[in-house]
């Protein structure tokens, strides 16, 4: 577990390295731009950014065996025929956007380690460049970006970790550049299924402003909703229609306590948001993160959904970064939950899935 904090701990101290650059930058450029273009005074990507981007990159796609999906990917990417796409396409059991990019990668090379060079690429240099563009304090969200197993989970959910990638990029220009965002969507819905009801409820969402009162009233309502309703026929028939695996999730497979625990810090962390001062440009990504418990809840009941939390607790990483920021008691904030996020932390690396003991490639 060791090996994750230190991790943590170098790319929080390149990203602060690249916040005091990027601040410099920023006061040169509005010294030496004519008052008319001081709109042009913008941050830069500097070294230390591209070296803090391939440490995250290199750290993931090093990893051998590690995560549940690690031989799950392995196994399907031997059985893949790049002589004969149309017969892998019909066999494989993932997605079809998936299998391309699997028999792309095939009819080049038979190590699958490959693959997950190509994977781990993807599910980071988006949120990096999101991170990048959006953050007003970019130390503090590389290292909630880390702390919060965004950075980890996809080690376990390869799919579903390009496809909250992808969407969590694609969110930054979802009004300004639609016909992108939508294309997208697709690719990101090609890697993961799951990625079309994201993306529609972060779409209807967009301008949602959540208050405390509506917030709690919304994590009453679903638990009566997950412990009353998720298990009805009709409901049943509705997810087996979007993949037949889903239906089989339901007997017995509803997650335990840990699940609780974790839609409790997340709780907690909203709660926290709520308290900071609200910032207009976090509104959305405060609607976002709010329905990351909601979904945890409700996955206590059907465990597909729980897997939905992904696509919305990764805001956190910008939502609360960005409120510390303009806080007049930033370093009692910060402690706070950097304290909290650390907790998860090392509960989620310890407890979940394989993650631990991290190993690298023979």
């Amino acid at each position: 577990m060791v090996i994750y904090f230190f991790v943590a701990g170098i790319s929080t101290a390149l990203a602060g390295i690249s916040q005091g650059i990027d601040r410099y930058y920023r006061q040169v450029q509005r010294k030496t731009l004519p008052s008319k273009l001081s709109f042009l005074a913008r941050g830069t990507w500097t070294p230390i950014d591209f070296m803090l981007l391939a440490g995250l990159v290199v750290f993931s796609g090093l990893r051998y065996y590690v995560g549940t999906d690690y031989g799950i990917y392995t196994t399907i990417y031997a059985q893949l025929n790049p002589q004969d796409w149309v017969g892998s396409l019909t066999a494989s059991p993932v997605e079809f956007g998936f299998t391309i990019l699997s028999l792309m990668i095939r009819s080049f090379t038979n190590q699958a380690s490959v693959l997950f060079w190509v994977t781990s690429t993807i599910t980071i240099v988006p949120v990096f460049v999101a991170m990048k563009r959006q953050s007003t304090n970019f130390a503090l969200t590389v290292l909630f970006f880390i702390l919060l197993a965004s950075y980890v989970t996809p080690f376990n959910i390869v799919r579903q970790g390009m496809a909250i990638a992808l969407l969590f990029w694609a969110s930054s220009f979802m009004v300004k550049r639609k016909v992108l965002w939508v294309l997208v969507v697709l690719v990101a819905t090609s890697f993961h299924s799951t990625a079309i009801f994201a993306a529609a409820l972060q779409l209807i969402l967009y301008r949602w402003k959540p208050t405390l009162r509506t917030f709690i009233a919304a994590l009453v309502v679903t638990y009566v909703v997950g412990a009353v309703f998720i298990k009805q026929p009709a409901v049943v028939n509705f997810l087996s229609s979007i993949n037949g695996r889903y239906a089989t999730y339901l007997d017995g497979a509803g997650s335990g306590l840990g699940t609780y625990l974790i839609a409790a810090i997340f709780v907690i962390l909203v709660l926290i948001a709520f308290a900071l001062p609200r910032d207009p440009g976090t509104e959305r990504w405060l609607g976002y993160a709010a329905l990351a418990p909601i979904f945890l809840i409700l996955g206590t009941s059907f465990a597909v959904l729980g897997r939905m939390e992904g696509y919305f607790s990764i805001f956190f990483i910008l939502l609360l970064a960005n409120r510390i920021r303009v806080s007049k008691h930033r370093l009692g904030f910060t402690i706070v939950v950097v304290v909290i996020s650390a907790i998860f932390f090392a509960f989620y690396v310890s407890s979940f899935a394989s993650l631990v003991p991290y190993r690298m490639l023979p």
